[in-house]
């Protein structure tokens, strides 16, 4: 095919898949394809037609369709999502079966009744990244249709995507739909640490105490951007809540994110207190507060150090909520067999899934399986050598590869840890107990003063709890024996 030969125009792609659908025909085979193909009969392909698209093909779990207009794509896919709940509400499924959908607006290449090229592209790697009920937009797609369709949009931020050279800037459909019978489309919180800082309200009618508020805000959005493994939500999404008094659960769940920090600042003529809260968003419990009483005097400086005031005591208890969250998402029926089965289907389906390379080795070790935990670690890890989570991944690794007794290697990644992430205290704790295991108690005391500076509610309880019997026992002896 010459260039001369090519067709080309422009459209707007919409790129569907079903949620799990090789554990959906693992577990049914014939149930699963007699549901899909029910929906597909009374939802997918009227609804497509209904908005006037076309259905250019079928790929197993997944449909590829052309618009004319992006606005058409986004109320198609809103219809969609809609539909396919109402349809799976209805029925008596244990597995409800659920689409995710990505939306590009691009340049694409004709075919037959084909199309391809990077407008194609887009479409299928948003879908990819999107969650389960969830519609993912490229701007250009955003840009379309921003005040023509009802729908809330929320800015989701810059994101490389798999084999796409340039970044693409993504926004997702959420919130509440008008005219929709009051629909909402499913809960859009991420699979990543998210955050989103909300406005601090003053409860003050002094002007300077009001910008003082929104630039603390602004500034610890900044600080918390530059901690390894979170993703923050931009400062245009959270300032949308400025004149609200939503449930932090409802902003939770149209933000996508795992945790909201909020706050208030009362003052008087030269002393100001500012109270702030770390918020589990689906929950709505409180994980964490504190209070800052400051001498009201030049503005910025004091800004600055509150900010960093608040981020020093925030940031380990994000990490420590992460652990906390890790240890909850472990249903009573899904034991370490089962997740690792379950891990093992997600590589299958993308072997490039850094993450889940990770997690199944982790899980592997839990099973006693280690040099293949360890290996499945390592591997995941240089699947994705620069990934926001690696401290995190690093400090897994270390505790596995402790287990199995090759401490030397143990001690480098948890240094290794420590130094990509400041703020991790779990990678210390690990790593006094390597130093320990090596003999080298002043340097694992080190390694524990560091942690408890990092966390100063830290407490053996917690050790055992996150971390394990075994490593909680031996850390006992350098607890309470002398200062730390």
């Amino acid at each position: 095919m010459t260039e001369e030969r090519l067709q080309r125009r422009l459209a707007a792609i919409l790129s569907a898949d079903v949620v799990g659908y090789s554990r959906l025909m693992g577990l049914d085979e014939g149930k699963t394809l007699s549901r899909l193909n029910a929906l597909r009969r009374k939802v997918f392909d009227p609804t497509v037609a209904a908005h006037s698209g076309r259905i250019v093909k079928l790929i197993g779990d997944g449909a590829l369709v052309e618009f004319a207009s992006a606005v058409n794509a986004v109320t198609c896919a809103i219809e969609i999502q809609r539909l396919v709940g109402d349809h799976e509400a209805g029925g008596s499924q244990v597995d409800p079966i659920r689409f995710r959908i990505g939306i590009n607006v691009g340049d694409i290449i004709i075919e037959g009744e084909d199309i391809y090229g990077d407008g194609v592209n887009i479409a299928a790697r948003l879908e990819g990244i999107a969650e389960p009920g969830g519609i993912w937009l490229s701007r250009a797609v955003h840009e379309q249709v921003a005040g023509k369709v009802a729908s809330a949009f929320t800015e989701v931020g810059v994101r490389n995507l798999k084999n796409i050279d340039t970044p693409v800037h993504v926004f997702r459909v959420g919130g509440r739909v008008e005219g929709s019978q009051g629909f909402t489309l499913p809960p859009l919180i991420s699979d990543r640490p998210s955050i989103a800082v909300l406005p601090f309200i003053s409860l003050s009618e002094n002007r300077n105490v009001k910008l003082l508020a929104d630039g603390l805000v602004e500034d610890v959005i900044a600080l918390l951007a530059r901690v390894p493994g979170f993703f923050v939500i931009a400062r245009s999404s959270s300032f949308a809540y400025r004149s609200t008094t939503q449930d932090v659960r409802h902003v939770g769940r149209e933000l996508g994110v795992r945790y909201v920090v909020e706050g208030s600042i009362r003052a008087s003529d030269k002393r100001a207190r500012i109270s702030t809260q770390l918020v589990e968003a689906e929950s709505g419990k409180q994980i964490w507060t504190q209070r800052f009483d400051v001498e009201l005097t030049e503005t910025f400086d004091l800004q600055d150090e509150i900010a960093r005031q608040i981020i020093r005591e925030l940031e380990p208890e994000l990490t420590r909520a992460e652990l906390t969250l890790i240890q909850r998402q472990r249903p009573d029926n899904l034991d370490a067999w089962s997740r690792y089965q379950w891990l093992e289907r997600a590589i299958e389906i993308d072997p490039s899934n850094a993450q889940a390379h990770v997690a199944l080795g982790a899980t592997q070790v839990q099973l006693r399986e280690l040099e293949a935990g360890i290996k499945s670690m390592q591997y995941g890890i240089r699947l994705s050598p620069r990934d926001a989570a690696l401290p995190f991944w690093g400090m897994v690794l270390a505790a596995g590869l402790a287990r199995a007794d090759r401490l030397q290697e143990a001690l480098d990644e948890s240094l290794n840890s420590c130094r990509r992430d400041g703020r991790l205290y779990g990678a210390r704790v690990i790593a006094a107990f390597i130093l320990l295991r090596l003999g080298r108690e002043r340097e694992a005391r080190a390694a524990m003063t560091e942690a408890r500076r990092i966390r100063p509610a830290l407490s053996i309880e917690e050790i055992q709890h996150f971390f394990g019997r075994y490593i909680a026992r031996d850390l006992v002896a350098i607890w309470s024996n002398g200062p730390l």
